[in-house]
């Protein structure tokens, strides 16, 4: 990139060393630090003296990570920028073995991180130039870099600068170094082998809270209920679904506290209402949403948190403080939270996802009780309020050209291969209907249109084949007494296995097939499937998931009754919905309607084209009932689920509720 006179070091620099060197220049296409972290969301190249850092450790995650500290003659106020570099493996990270080593970063973000400017990604290389080998000649220099376990070796001019950045460094002006940290001491007893010793955490839950002391510092994981906001502070109502008798009691059906005094706006404290209630979008002030008891505490921000906080948290966020300090109320005992601004630019607060919960022992315990506690505030008919609130988005035009998406060679050749396919199912039906006029109905047609189809498999091999007539027989839900009493089962949670063929669907519109629902904690926790049928252009894309979600007529896959009068096949509707269907199309749920998705859509018509052949066709051309019609569709094996739906508001005579039974695919893939 082009140099500017602004990204070249001065040559005058107080505080500098007294080495012999003269200035070099900036090497092509590197930047100054503070040319780099005056562009942020930029990639940069940088070469700078490391004055402060901390020996790797693990991450929160799965990746180790070191921070380090760099300083060029660019550098006016402070120790230098900060940098986090997180790799896989510990002997991939930047090998800084002391103060004063220069390490060169190439293709690093300027990006803040939780206080630092400079965060590594996948194309990051670095090299580390040890303080000790620095007085070297060039060349020597070069040799011992290539024996060091350097990502890449720099030319001269690179060298040549870092010799001479290194030179003008006053050790004195560097901080020193900390000792290393908890992490830093576990993650080096794991990599010798060791198991360390469980450490110290100032994590706690509400219900965990010192009540006997005065003033003390924890870490917090909950979900924020209610916010409001000032021009200097913000005040986080904050939840875990634990109780704590020293926290504010909130009561159901009423805007007075536990002592019954009136708090029109829901809120402990703040009478006349001088703060402002907000859910991160500018709305005013609105009832309690829950939970309802001691189960909230209210956290103050200041400073930099405050600001974070206004920018990035809304109600029903989830977040994880930091450093909280937790006192008593001067006025009424009750436990409050503050979080003061730091020495060091680091924000305490931190959004955290429901998805954590896969690898977060906390967070995933936090939705089991938000779980819990909403499934018991429903029985007890409390009010339980969500708090995610989204600004109406205009509606998205929907697509009349589904099959008008971009073509490539291979969308070409599955055409191809599919107008193939039609053709020789057209020509197989034709035939078999000849047959059936001619009155001869072992032809090779009807064989082929009888034969399993090769292009879906089935799990659970071990499961017994049963028709769809044994299924539904209402026999197979009859049981006895052990005085010999016969009663019938509404349902049994059963897993049978199949041959059958599709003859119908419904939605008959295939763009109906995926429906749209907001996204839900209780996706993270377990096989729970969240309510469909939201309105998707209510929400903002990031809180719509998309589900499969439509029938299957299916029949016996035997041959079709003839004139002579042969029974019909039995006929089962078979509900397609969410992982099933996720299993079955080998394919991600999405928008149909869109047209960006135009070509995902025609990907969904040919994978549906292999289980129905031209089902879809057929339908289309002679009407919505088809049921009546020969498709040219082949059997295949199919697990099917029985399960029971609950009919709360249909109770029968004995006052029990009532069930449908209900059959939903299950194991087979296209």
């Amino acid at each position: 990139m082009p140099q500017s006179s602004e990204n070249q070091p001065d040559n005058d620099q107080d505080g500098s060393g007294t080495g012999d060197l003269s200035p070099a220049p900036l090497p092509l296409g590197f930047d100054v630090l503070t040319t780099a972290i005056n562009n942020m969301n930029g990639f940069h190249n940088v070469i700078g003296v490391c004055v402060d850092y901390m020996d790797a450790c693990k991450s929160r995650g799965t990746d180790y990570t070191i921070r380090f500290t760099l300083n060029d003659p660019s550098w006016k106020n402070g120790p230098g920028m900060r940098f986090q570099y997180f790799k896989k493996r510990m002997e991939d990270l930047p090998a800084i073995q002391n103060q004063g080593d220069v390490v060169i970063l190439r293709n690093v973000k300027t990006y803040n991180f939780r206080g630092y400017d400079g965060i590594s990604c996948n194309s990051t290389s670095w090299t580390v130039v040890p303080n000790t080998a620095l007085n070297d000649p060039i060349h020597v220099l070069r040799s011992k870099l290539r024996r060091l376990n350097n990502t890449s070796i720099p030319n001269d001019s690179e060298l040549l600068y870092a010799k001479s950045i290194a030179s003008r460094q006053s050790m004195t002006s560097w901080p020193a170094l900390k000792g290393s940290t908890a992490l830093q001491i576990e993650a080096n007893i794991q990599a010798s082998g060791g198991t360390p010793t469980p450490r110290k955490t100032k994590f706690r839950k509400l219900e965990e809270l010192d009540q006997t002391k005065s003033i003390y510092y924890v870490e917090l994981l909950g979900e924020v209920r209610r916010i409001f906001a000032s021009d200097n502070h913000t005040e986080l109502y904050i939840t875990d679904y634990t109780s704590n008798s020293k926290l504010y009691e909130y009561r159901s059906g009423t805007d007075k506290d536990a002592s019954g005094d009136e708090d029109p706006s829901g809120r402990d404290g703040d009478q006349f209402a001088y703060l402002k209630a907000t859910n991160g979008n500018g709305d005013g002030d609105k009832p309690w949403p829950g939970p309802w008891g001691k189960m909230t505490i209210d956290v103050t921000l200041w400073d930099e948190h405050h600001y974070y906080a206004a920018k990035n948290v809304r109600e029903g966020s989830f977040v994880y403080l930091r450093n909280v300090k937790i006192q008593h109320d001067s006025g009424d005992g009750r436990l409050r939270g503050k979080c003061h601004g730091e020495p060091q630019p680091v924000i305490n607060v931190e959004v955290r996802k429901p998805s954590e919960a896969r690898t977060d022992p906390h967070m995933k315990a936090l939705l089991s009780r938000k779980q819990i506690y909403e499934t018991e505030a429903k029985s007890k008919n409390l009010n339980v309020t969500s708090n995610v609130s989204h600004e109406k988005r205009p509606h998205s035009d929907i697509s009349e050209a589904m099959d008008q998406g971009p073509k490539s060679k291979n969308s070409k050749k599955r055409a191809r291969g599919r107008k193939q396919a039609k053709a020789a199912a057209a020509a197989a039906a034709a035939g078999e209907e000849k047959e059936k006029d001619n009155g001869n109905h072992s032809g090779s047609t009807a064989e082929i249109r009888n034969t399993v189809n090769p292009n879906i498999r089935c799990l659970k091999n071990e499961v017994p084949l049963m028709s769809l007539s044994e299924i539904l027989d209402p026999s197979i839900l009859e049981r006895k007494t052990p005085s010999g009493k016969t009663f019938s089962l509404p349902f049994q949670n059963c897993l049978y296995k199949s041959k059958v063929r599709v003859v119908d669907y419904f939605p008959d519109d295939l763009a109906d097939f995926c429906v749209p629902r907001q996204k839900s904690y209780r996706d993270c926790l377990s096989d729970n499937e969240g309510d469909s049928g939201c309105e998707a252009t209510q929400l903002d894309e990031d809180q719509v998931a998309w589900s499969w979600r439509f029938m299957l007529l299916i029949e016996d896959a035997r041959p079709r009754p003839n004139p002579t009068g042969k029974a019909k096949a039995a006929q089962m509707e078979l509900l397609v919905a969410d992982r099933d269907g996720d299993f079955l199309l080998n394919q991600t749920p999405f928008d149909t309607r869109s047209k960006d998705n135009a070509a995902e859509f025609n990907i969904l018509k040919e994978k549906l084209f292999h289980m129905w052949g031209d089902l879809q066709e057929r339908k289309e051309e002679i009407g919505k009932n088809s049921t009546s019609l020969q498709s040219s569709s082949r059997p295949f094996e199919c697990l099917i689920k029985e399960y029971g739906a609950k009919l709360p508001r249909q109770v029968n005579q004995s006052g029990e509720e009532e069930f449908l039974r209900m059959f939903r695919i299950y194991g087979v893939t296209i």
